[in-house]
């Protein structure tokens, strides 16, 4: 197995074995044989199919309920079910939070189960990373485009999601646009909305003017204020406490402001981008799937990152075109 791993480049053996084994190969004239490769793959898959095989999806909310009720993110979780179930694995939620209970001890519950595979939920605010032994798992970190150890992940494409709303208000007939995000949100997650932002602005039309506020604490009278000081006839947010409010504010020529949201959930009145976050945990399934068919494991020295785009969908909050 180390010999495998060390010849494919994959985590999992020391740097010092990996250039012993490279050196002997090169001395072999060792070249891979790319049909055994694609044999020995089937061979694994047919054998993970002899039994369902269990997938973790870590919860690593510190509140572990609290993950349920946010909208959108309990999709990563049934998206990566409903594709797991196509490959004969199962996922199943593992709560990180509970009291009492440490990332090491959580690892040792999921050897214990036969778990090699792991889908990484996101965190929630300011969250510390869980300490848990990466090496000893395939990882996928799911909805995270940030975050501490080096792990592959697959998540929306904030730049463009930002960039796309944008141009749809424009489209709409919205000229003076707020945009309102938590600021330690924005930290965490690489300034993904603010570079959306920039880029929507290289190219935006003169008469079009884009407001921020960065925001520790929502405040609704700090924010109605925001709103008439600036003139706005439409804001943006990611976070959903603005949306009952914004439709009851008006301009100065008595229209009702637009509001769109950066992560619309299906069923929801507000206009605004669909992230797709089923699709997302889909995609996290099919790429630990092509990590537990190589044996990779472990932090990656160069992370693979998957950005899936979302679609702006018209709703309630919004003029139509």
């Amino acid at each position: 197995m180390s010999v495998s791993v060390a010849l494919r480049g994959k985590p999992g053996v020391s740097e010092k074995l990996r250039a012993r084994i490279l050196a002997r190969a090169e001395e072999l004239g060792y070249r891979p044989d790319p049909v055994a490769s694609e044999l020995m793959s089937m061979v694994r898959a047919q054998q993970r199919a002899k039994g369902v095989e269990t997938i973790a999806f870590i919860n690593t909310f510190a509140e572990p309920a609290l993950f349920a009720r946010i909208p959108g993110l309990i999709d990563f979780l049934h998206g990566a079910q409903a594709r797991a179930v196509d490959y004969g694995y199962h996922v199943e939620q593992f709560d990180a939070g509970q009291r009492g209970l440490s990332g090491r001890r959580l690892a040792e519950i999921l050897k214990a189960r036969g778990v090699r595979g792991l889908l990484v939920g996101p965190r929630w605010r300011t969250e510390p990373d869980i300490d848990f032994p990466w090496k000893d798992f395939s990882v996928m970190l799911v909805g995270e485009s940030k975050y501490g150890p080096n792990l592959h992940r697959v998540c929306n494409h904030q730049m463009h999601s930002c960039t796309t709303l944008l141009t749809a208000l424009v489209a709409r007939g919205y000229r003076r646009i707020g945009l309102a995000l938590v600021k330690e949100d924005e930290v965490n997650h690489g300034y993904g909305y603010l570079l959306g932002l920039e880029q929507f602005r290289l190219s935006a039309p003169n008469e079009v003017q884009v407001e921020t506020w960065l925001y520790q604490d929502y405040d609704e009278g700090a924010f109605s204020q925001w709103v008439s000081d600036r003139g706005l006839d439409a804001v943006v947010s990611l976070p959903v406490q603005p949306g009952e409010l914004v439709p009851q504010l008006r301009t100065a020529t008595g229209e009702a402001v637009g509001y769109a949201n950066l992560n619309v959930v299906v069923g929801s009145k507000y206009s605004g981008i669909n992230q797709f976050a089923p699709e997302i945990g889909a995609v996290a399934v099919d790429m630990l799937r092509s990590l537990l068919l190589s044996g990779e494991r472990g932090m990656a020295p160069r992370p693979h990152i998957v950005l899936v785009e979302g679609m702006w969908v018209d709703g309630e909050t919004t003029r139509g075109i």
